[in-house]
């Protein structure tokens, strides 16, 4: 729940409430639950899990907006977390709107290299990318796909993460080397752990998760315009 509780001019104060019907937390606990590494545990449930994490990065974070989060629990009832924030008053005018295209046809003519060793991915890929008048060249490896980016100007390169002789993210860090503009969208299976430390940081711009389907492909290209 959101409450406006003052306005005055530019300024507003407005109330977070968030509230749940649970086991509540008991009076002995209740001063833990704001430190690092904290878990409550209750007799009847052992199977807590989590990192004790949640509630003292939430007050860190409204440490710096000026505020903190209070706790209002009573055991076996239930238990209301809630803070108070000063924000300031905008205007539709003073949003700054997406440049970035939404219009399909203007995929149009865009050249797109596709990097998979599955002869199948590459043609389904190949097909989509045709119904919409998209121009394509395909690699089976990284390292194939190093040697033709070093040749010729691509809109988009479409980067299988896990091939043989050059992986994706190998690729990627050579291609990176000589050429920072072409956006590089990775296509995996894979769910990464820490996606920052195992592929962004690489220079991979966006990353598409397998199996996608048409408009999310169109719509991940459309984004790096």
């Amino acid at each position: 729940t959101v409450v406006k509780k003052e306005c005055l001019k530019d300024n507003l104060k407005l109330y977070f409430e968030v509230k749940d019907s649970g086991k509540g937390i008991h009076p002995d606990h209740q001063k833990g639950v704001f430190e690092e590494f904290t878990q409550v545990k209750d007799s009847f449930d052992e199977e807590v899990t989590g990192t004790g994490l949640g509630l003292p990065i939430v007050n860190k974070i409204l440490s710096i907006l000026g505020t903190s989060l209070e706790m209002n629990s009573v055991y076996n009832v239930g238990t209301t977390f809630s803070f108070i924030l000063d924000v300031k008053v905008g205007c539709l005018e003073g949003i700054k709107k997406d440049v970035r295209s939404t219009d399909i046809k203007s995929l149009e003519g865009k050249r797109v290299l596709i990097v998979d060793d599955n002869k199948i991915n590459q043609l389904v890929t190949q097909k989509v990318l045709e119904q919409h008048g998209l121009v394509h060249l395909t690699a089976s490896n990284g390292k194939e796909a190093v040697d033709i980016v070093e040749k010729e100007i691509f809109d988009f390169i479409l980067m299988d993460i896990n091939m043989p002789v050059m992986n994706g993210i190998e690729a990627t860090r050579r291609i990176r080397e000589f050429d920072v503009e072409t956006p590089i969208i990775a296509l995996t299976a894979t769910n990464f752990v820490d996606p920052e430390k195992e592929v962004y940081c690489h220079g991979v711009n966006s990353i598409i998760v397998k199996p996608y389907d048409t408009e999310h492909l169109l719509q991940a290209l459309l984004q790096e315009m």
